[in-house]
């Protein structure tokens, strides 16, 4: 049967590398020769979502992989920043909104149909179905087809015919 999520592939928007969440618009005037520090205010890691909301002026600590927080917009690589202090991040280059970031559902959206009926299983289906949170589903085994040549007039080829007698054309 055809199966369809029941939920978005990844639930949440999501960081694209190590370094920090921002306001993109805190960035604009960021450069290597003019950084703009913002304040340091979580430290966000996979499988923990921040409860922090990123407000203009601050910036959060970010893994690869690990859920946005609330009010931040993009993320500027870890390679493009250096710390301040130990509260205080300088930032070297201007991101813009989305930057860095995989969006909520990229992959696949609740109600996007993730195989149909009769597909054949092949390892990235059954990874699709496994990213969905799928366990069961119905299938059945490619058919076997067996073709039976019957009849006294039915030689195997390469043998010699005999009068009223024909080469087995259907068992090849």
């Amino acid at each position: 049967a055809d199966l369809r999520s029941t939920i978005d592939v990844p639930p949440f928007a999501r960081s694209a590398m190590d370094g920090y969440a921002v306001v993109a618009a805190d960035t604009s005037l960021a450069s290597p020769s003019t950084p703009v520090v913002l304040r340091l205010i979580d430290r966000i890691y996979t499988g923990s979502p921040s409860r922090t909301h990123v407000t203009t002026g601050a910036c959060a600590e970010i893994a690869t992989g690990a859920p946005l927080p609330a009010g931040a917009d993009a993320v500027v690589m870890v390679e493009q920043t250096a710390e301040a202090s130990p509260d205080a991040i300088r930032i070297f280059a201007v991101a813009r909104p989305g930057q860095n970031i995989g969006r909520q559902a990229a992959d696949i959206a609740a109600g996007a149909l993730v195989v149909r009926a009769a597909d054949v299983l092949t390892p990235s289906r059954i990874g699709a179905l496994a990213a969905v949170g799928c366990t069961d589903v119905v299938v059945y085994a490619k058919p076997r087809v067996a073709i039976l040549s019957t009849g006294n007039e039915v030689i195997a080829p390469g043998r010699p015919l005999a009068p009223g007698q024909i080469y087995d054309v259907n068992h090849f």
